[in-house]
């Protein structure tokens, strides 16, 4: 084996090592990034973005629904009933660290608080025992893309 041969064989071993010390430095930060919060800490990714919530089987009945908290308290929603217009209600987070939306219109009322899971960009909500899993598809956009 020459010099050279030798000094290539490290430079390829070193280039190898650096690749899986990198891996092996970034994927756990890139696994948490995509591991479900919930609570104070899944509100406090919601706030300040939209959430866009559509049926798994939408029809032509439907629009995707949007919900967008604001910092102070109120938020807007739109329903995903096609043609339906932005409301301002006020959201709060209870003492179970569960979203509260208060001043829904008639008919949308909830008697319940939600517990919300955001994982990446998706997003459940659980009330009681009904999931939004294989109802809903919610997805949270950054910011407020659609002027709410």
């Amino acid at each position: 084996m020459t010099v050279e041969h030798a000094r290539r064989g490290w430079r390829i071993g070193g280039l190898v090592a650096v690749t899986v010390l990198v891996w092996a430095w970034f994927a756990p930060v890139h696994a948490q990034a995509q591991s479900a919060v919930s609570g104070r800490q899944a509100i406090d990714q919601l706030v300040g973005n939209t959430a866009i919530v559509a049926l798994a089987a939408p029809s032509k009945d439907t629009q995707d629904g949007k919900l967008y908290l604001r910092h102070d308290g109120t938020a807007v929603w739109v329903n995903i009933e096609r043609g339906a217009q932005p409301v301002v209600v006020n959201w709060r987070l209870n003492d179970r660290e569960e979203l509260c939306l208060d001043g829904l219109p008639k008919g949308f009322q909830m008697d319940e608080c939600a517990v919300i899971e955001v994982s990446g960009d998706r997003v459940v909500l659980r009330v009681g025992a009904t999931s939004s899993e294989g109802h809903l598809v919610i997805r949270l956009e950054p910011g407020n893309p659609h002027g709410l």
